[in-house]
């Protein structure tokens, strides 16, 4: 049974009926308090009613008493494994964000080096790999500051060779991408082009000007250096995984189904 913690804000009071508003939700927004203090708060789902005091209470019968206080719980709390931080620090994860995408573009002394380092998070019980940038990397964390949210990413670092022979550069980036699969499983495929940003790869000069199609359509500026013609038999566009109706949900750009980039992923039927 539902019992109402009683304080300043639900105490029974009369309200005016033109000033109540009646809503309903699915979740993610409010939680309620079961028994005493020393329970835990509850999701809620179903009617609620708000004053135009803004307070917010359970069902959809401004009359009934006691009434139940519905309260706004952080994004967090939705999430289990924050929500069991949330329960014992009281403390949220709001500041986090979602990793933001990032396609390295290597300066000229990392060429002249001939290596750089990569930075890729995976979500936790998925599949989604994301690379990030350097800065994005350094603020990974799980104290509700700003970055990404360790407690939902996995993070890993690998060192990409970009110059020097190109045969030997695929070698040597495939040997690497392997020892990673063991940490971050899903990289091997994920880093498939295996030669990806080297110094050979004539398209990379292209790179940060504007490219059409050979039918003078201009592709989209969010697509990789290397999107262009199949590179490898049975990998395009049209049996990738992220393709969706020649959008693809990886570089969210149109594409075309006879093109292809390093990201192609294999469809899980």
């Amino acid at each position: 049974m539902i019992r109402p913690i009683l304080n300043k804000l639900n105490r029974p009071s009369n309200f005016k009926i033109k000033d109540i508003t009646i809503s309903y939700t699915n979740g993610n927004e409010y939680v309620y308090q079961m028994g005493s203090a020393g329970f835990e708060p509850q999701e809620y789902i179903g009617y609620y009613y708000k004053t135009k005091s803004g307070h917010v209470y359970l069902g959809n019968d401004p009359t009934t008493t006691p009434r139940v206080a519905l309260s706004n719980a952080p994004k967090s709390f939705f999430e289990e494994k924050n929500k069991r931080y949330f329960l014992l620090s009281r403390s949220s994860f709001d500041r986090h964000g979602y990793p933001e995408y990032f396609y390295p573009s290597p300066t000229l002394d990392q060429y002249k080096v001939g290596v750089f380092t990569r930075y890729f998070v995976k979500k936790i019980n998925e599949s989604t790999i994301i690379e990030v940038s350097k800065d994005s990397a350094a603020k990974y964390n799980n104290r509700n500051r700003e970055g990404i949210n360790s407690f939902l990413w996995n993070r890993c670092q690998l060192t990409w060779t970009i110059s020097g022979p190109i045969k030997s550069a695929r070698e040597v980036n495939k040997r690497v991408v392997e020892e990673k699969e063991k940490e971050m499983t899903g990289i091997l495929n994920y880093l498939s082009d295996l030669d990806e940003l080297h110094e050979e790869r004539p398209i990379l000069n292209l790179q940060k000007q504007t490219k059409t199609y050979e039918d003078g359509e201009v592709i989209h500026p969010n697509l990789p250096v290397a999107y262009g013609y199949p590179q490898k038999q049975g990998q395009n566009c049209a049996n990738c995984a992220f393709n969706k109706n020649n959008a693809c949900t990886m570089w969210q750009a149109n594409i075309r189904a006879n093109f292809w980039c390093g990201r192609w992923k294999k469809i899980n039927y």
